[in-house]
């Protein structure tokens, strides 16, 4: 899709429908810079826009800003303006990230992905599934997953996404069969065997499947051992974080601060709260110094990320009220709903609270 934004920006500069859209798939790549230079170059011109690249320009500073809620009605009065174009799928994409689940299903299921912008955009399927998952609908969330295997036969998010419904559903055969494919594939988009695996430990524990849980760990713990080693690793989070789901404290602990200072950007800071996790439970520390550093990052387009490890940490070390706290941060920052927050095992001391509840729940 980016390439072909590109082109038609190539043969017609002053197109700044192509511009504005190409700033589009350079949110879903993480080149949040680039796409605000898109953005900020159409408010500059000073042009009077038309009123779809007007909506689409307001969504890309609104989103870029962190500011959710006003991104999804800049996104759905884009979609209104223009049902067929590319806002559309973004107001489906957004009503799935500020948690109105029904409303993101229904968007996504009007859009056909094999015609115009989407044909080629494999991020329709993410949102088709993270929204049936998020109510509950595991069948046909595997159906769909397979429907964009079916056009994307090489992506591993699509895998994923079948990785997601299968341990759902509590499918371990089924698991072990997915993983096998995925050491044929190539890394993509951040998704490696060792964090398909992880995504698969973690949704059979949510979804409680207790002995199939166990068993999954012993195939991700032996696939972490041989990976895991003193050179900081292709990805190093989901190994630190399998190891973390297996109860490797001490291992988690020694391998976080091997690894963090050959680490840059957010791997960095993840690295560290990784750490001060194993600490706390390890009985060596609260993590609240960690916590404290974390609330305070201001570095661009992390959207929330750094309050949502704090948020992690205050739970684990017994401060449910600090842990809100940072998870309203967060989201004031720009973190969406993501199916991580229902697979995290260091929120399960948060079940019940109703401020926590409060703010997990699906608004539509």
């Amino acid at each position: 899709a980016l390439a072909h934004w590109r082109r038609a920006t190539e043969l017609d500069e002053d197109y700044f429908s192509a511009h504005l859209a190409s700033a589009l798939p350079l949110i879903n790549l993480g080149r949040f810079a680039e796409a605000d230079s898109v953005a900020r170059w159409a408010q500059a011109t000073g042009v009077d826009l038309a009123p779809l690249e007007d909506a689409s320009m307001r969504f890309l500073l609104s989103y870029l800003r962190g500011d959710r809620e006003e991104a999804y009605r800049l996104a759905v009065r884009g979609a209104e303006v223009a049902p067929t174009s590319v806002l559309a799928y973004q107001a489906a994409r957004e009503a799935l990230d500020t948690r109105r689940f029904h409303e993101a299903l229904e968007r996504i299921s009007a859009i056909d992905p094999t015609r115009g912008f989407m044909n080629g955009w494999v991020s329709y399927w993410t949102v088709m599934t993270q929204a049936q998952h998020a109510l509950g609908d595991h069948g046909a969330e595997l159906e769909q997953a397979r429907r964009g295997r079916a056009q994307y036969p090489e992506s591993m998010s699509l895998l994923a996404a079948e990785v997601q419904a299968q341990a759902a559903r509590g499918r371990l055969l089924a698991l072990l069969s997915l993983m096998r494919q995925a050491a044929g594939l190539e890394p993509q988009l951040g998704w490696t065997v060792e964090r398909l695996g992880l995504t698969a430990v973690r949704e059979l524990r949510a979804h409680g499947h207790g002995l199939d849980t166990w068993l999954a760990l012993r195939q991700l713990r032996s696939a972490l051992e041989e990976a895991a080693g003193p050179e900081r690793p292709a990805d190093a989070i989901a190994l630190a974080m399998g190891f973390y789901e297996a109860g490797e404290w001490l291992r988690v602990r020694e391998l976080s601060a091997a690894w963090e200072p050959r680490a840059s950007g957010a791997e960095a800071f993840r690295l560290r709260a990784l750490k001060a996790l194993a600490e706390i439970r390890l009985g060596l520390g609260d993590g609240a110094d960690v916590a404290q550093w974390l609330e305070a990052d201001t570095t661009a387009y992390r959207f929330g990320e750094p309050d949502f490890w704090a948020m992690r940490i205050h739970a684990v070390a017994g401060r449910p009220d600090a842990a809100v706290a940072a998870l309203r941060s967060a989201r004031a920052s720009g973190f969406p709903w993501t199916l991580e927050l229902h697979r995290e095992q260091d929120l399960v001391g948060l079940a019940g609270y109703t401020a926590f509840e409060e703010l997990q729940r699906g608004i539509g």
